[in-house]
């Protein structure tokens, strides 16, 4: 099994577990980030039952 290397936890105010978070719903790169915007990302994390908070909206953007 290969792991797909992240770069969500290089970018300025998301860490670890924000990525972890991420690469759970598929979103691995900048770009994930931009096609998909802050909102949906908030919208499908929290579907998936993680515990996120408006701050991970600010921290995407």
């Amino acid at each position: 099994m290969t792991t797909r290397r992240s770069e969500i936890s290089d970018l300025r105010n998301l860490g670890g577990k924000s990525e972890e978070w991420l690469n759970a719903i598929g979103v691995f790169t900048r770009q994930d980030l931009e096609r998909l915007g802050s909102v949906e990302i908030y919208r499908s994390l929290k579907e998936a039952g993680f515990p996120v908070s408006l701050n991970l909206v600010w921290g995407i953007e």
